[in-house]
């Protein structure tokens, strides 16, 4: 009997959308790509190449548990972590934590026919762009609970009034802290300038 053609409908042209997250992300996507096994047919699937791996965890150990109970996932790419899928159209990915950019990862579907059928078996390959989108984390920083200055004319500064200033993590470093300084009410006259903090914690 002549082999039917493989239905692996909607495999191209996906595009998933995840954000970064400060913690491992071990995700799961159960029946994500439609896949039509055609009678007398084994199918099988594996990762071909993915971009960008430094998006996806490299724990292998923490996801070993979780990945081995994943029947079916075909494929070894280069991070515990990279996106696999299985025959039944399942996708498995953990992220990096605090990763974000573009993955465009190339998958492979092949169809084998089994004893009792005929033909040569087939294959076909498509793309997923996997998208971390950025999450601008909060800064911080610390200021003491007062401080003391003498009366007198003429601007002041007080330099490191704010200590152990973050812009958030690693990735976020490239960013410039902004102090907003609140005066209370009901002091009139006690400032010419009203006090701002520069953004390496200097008060002026």
């Amino acid at each position: 009997a002549e082999q039917e053609p493989l239905g692996a409908e909607g495999l191209a042209n996906n595009t998933i959308v995840v954000l970064e997250s400060p913690y491992l992300v071990d995700a799961a996507y159960y029946r994500y790509f439609t896949i039509t096994q055609p009678p007398g047919i084994s199918l099988s699937a594996q990762t071909l190449s993915v971009t960008n791996d430094f998006l996806f965890s490299r724990d292998a150990a923490g996801l070993a548990a979780s990945r081995a109970a994943r029947n079916g996932t075909g494929g070894t790419p280069g991070c515990a972590g990279c996106p696999t899928m299985n025959a039944g159209g399942d996708l498995f990915f953990a992220l990096e934590p605090r990763q974000y950019g573009v993955s465009t990862v190339t998958f492979q579907v092949t169809a084998t026919p089994v004893s009792n059928a005929s033909g040569a078996a087939q294959s076909t390959s498509f793309d997923l762009d996997l998208v971390v989108a950025p999450v601008n984390d909060p800064p911080s920083a610390s200021v003491p609970a007062s401080v003391n200055v003498v009366e007198a004319p003429g601007p002041s500064q007080v330099p490191g009034f704010a200590s152990l200033i973050s812009t958030g993590p690693p990735n976020e470093a490239w960013q410039t802290p902004l102090f907003t300084v609140q005066t209370v009410p009901g002091a009139p006259g006690m400032f010419d300038v009203p006090p701002a903090i520069t953004a390496d914690g200097t008060l002026a």
